[in-house]
């Protein structure tokens, strides 16, 4: 009994130290890593195209993650098995040695590492967006917007465009980051331009740039002349937010049978969109226009009645709608010869007008300024002449200080409320005056017979005066360069087109016409770099004289 007894008691403490000694394995942590291996590339091998990165893990307590590093940086990482890895090579395509590591996490937290694998990437393994469009040595007019499409590289989080106007890619013009590979761009200057895409990863990396490709804007150049079998002119041009034009002036061909404003409206090429008549049962004509805040236009010009003799005219100012349609108009004048020779919207949304008036002031001619509110209501009016003398407004612009100045037999400068401030010499008879960038005035008319520029200071004081050729100058503004552009007419009646430099200096000159008489009333500088001008020929067109309107490139050419 005693032998059974001892037995049992061994068994038993056998039976404990057993369990102790499995509740002991069964507690101790797992302290072992696993086994990560790289499988593929090999190390040593050479690359020249996409590979896909495979790895082998073994571990007693299950897998995590596994990630992938190249060149010290993570690039990926995987949570089921197979653990793979398409490694684009475009973003390393540079004939040199690069590390591939692979890491893997156990459940118990432990880290296993591969070995290195040491791989070339081969410079025939590169990879860059293939451009489409444009295409090389593509050239488009500059109004036109560009589609920039590109193909897309696999394994790219984006693309990173530059457009550039040299070919070493120095003077960037444009760039930017896009998750597409079709971008429109709009706003580039005329000229030769060039682009390359190159392909961005998750981790920053770029791929090498596409091969550049060139394109060309041109500066849309043309001539075009409106009008009937009668007699017809263009008083004022402008360039509208469409990037086309507006031009006002008189057409005796359409209408009521006599003289009436004549309102029209072109694309940036020149093609008629619309025009629109005002007036004409007698002798009306449109001197300036201008595009509006709310998108219209506000002409300015004469109105005669044909109930009166002698062609006795008012000042007309017709407000019109985005189309031509007219808003309103309003006439201003009493019982002599009264006419709007120039306006335009001043900053409060109203409107000013200069011309000249035989029915107020002295007995003779005087300059007349006219300031209305938006409805074109007349707010207040001013006179300015001398006795003995015709005097005339030819030219009005609202200044920086919110006065005004006018251009006419005199140089006249007034405040807000059309108080003189002074009165100055022109240098000649004024047909076009501006505000320069320095706060002073530009002037162009005739003197002697010869076109006169005429540079003053805030005060009207001279700076400088040249003379060019025979003939008038009237129409100037100052250009982007920050020198001047003029048109007019020369001795022999063509329309003259000069560009001089800040200082008055011609840097050239251009004319046009053929064995008739023409001559330009208008000019400005248009968003690309060249010049929109106004005027008349009896040269070229339908009638005994139609409205010409040229378009020139940054030199003055016209290509057609």
């Amino acid at each position: 009994m005693k032998k059974i007894n001892f037995m049992f008691s061994v068994l038993l403490i056998l039976t404990i130290l057993v369990f102790l000694s499995c509740e002991k394995k069964a507690t101790e942590p797992d302290n072992t890593p696993p086994t990560v291996t790289i499988t593929q590339p090999a190390n040593g091998e050479t690359l020249t195209e996409p590979v896909t990165i495979k790895v082998d893990v073994v571990d007693n307590k299950g897998i995590t993650k596994v990630e992938f590093i190249i060149d010290g940086d993570k690039v990926c990482e995987d949570t089921n098995g197979p653990y793979e890895y398409k490694w684009n090579v475009c973003y390393y395509a540079d004939g040199e040695v690069h590390t591939i590591l692979a890491k893997a996490h156990d459940s118990s937290g432990n880290i296993g590492q591969s070995s290195v694998v040491q791989v070339t990437v081969s410079e025939n393994a590169e990879t860059y967006p293939t451009l489409i469009s444009p295409e090389n040595n593509y050239s488009v007019f500059f109004l036109t917007p560009i589609d920039f499409i590109w193909t897309s590289i696999e394994s790219a989080a984006s693309y990173e465009l530059i457009i550039s106007s040299d070919l070493q890619f120095t003077n960037i013009e444009y760039s930017t980051s896009i998750n597409d590979t079709i971008l429109q761009v709009e706003g580039l200057s005329p000229g030769n331009h060039y682009w390359k895409v190159r392909a961005v990863n998750v981790v920053g990396l770029y791929s090498n740039y596409s091969p550049y490709n060139s394109f060309c804007l041109f500066i849309i150049t043309f001539t075009k002349t409106f009008g009937g079998s009668d007699s017809d002119w263009g008083g004022s041009v402008a360039q509208t937010d469409d990037g086309g034009y507006i031009i006002t002036g008189s057409t005796w061909s359409y209408g009521a049978g006599g003289g009436a404003v004549w309102l029209i409206k072109t694309d940036g090429f020149g093609n008629e969109e619309w025009n629109k008549i005002f007036g004409g049962s007698d002798e009306d004509g449109g001197n300036s226009v201008s595009q509006t805040n709310d998108g219209g236009y506000i002409i300015i010009g004469y109105k005669s009645d044909p109930d009166i003799m002698d062609d006795i005219s008012d000042v007309w100012l017709i407000k019109t709608d985005g189309s031509g349609n007219e808003e309103w108009n309003k006439t201003f004048g009493g019982s002599a010869n009264d006419i709007g020779c120039s306006g335009n919207q001043t900053y409060d949304g109203g409107y000013i007008i200069t011309g000249n008036t035989e029915s107020y002031g002295g007995e003779d001619d005087d300059v007349w300024l006219i300031k209305t509110d938006a409805s074109g209501n007349e707010e207040w009016n001013k006179t300015f002449g001398w006795a003995g003398y015709d005097e005339s407004g030819r030219s009005v612009q609202q200044t920086t200080d919110g006065g005004y100045i006018i251009a006419g037999s005199w140089l006249i400068k007034t405040d807000g409320s059309g108080n003189e401030e002074w009165i100055k010499g022109c240098g000649g008879y004024g047909h076009s005056v501006s505000q320069t960038d320095d706060g002073g005035y530009i002037i162009t008319g005739s003197t002697g017979g010869d076109i006169f520029l005429n540079k003053t200071d805030g005060f009207g004081n001279e700076e400088w005066n040249k003379t060019f050729g025979g003939g008038r100058g009237n129409s100037v503004s100052q250009t982007d360069d920050g020198g001047y552009i003029i048109t007019g007419r020369t001795y022999s009646y063509d329309v003259c087109l000069i560009k001089t430099d800040g200082f008055g200096n011609e840097e050239w000159n251009r004319t046009f016409g053929g064995s008739n008489e023409d001559s330009g009333s208008s000019v400005a500088q248009t968003e690309d770099g060249g010049y929109i001008i106004t005027g008349y020929t009896e040269s070229f067109g339908a009638g005994s004289r139609d409205v010409w309107l040229i378009k020139t490139d940054s030199e003055g050419n016209v290509s057609e």
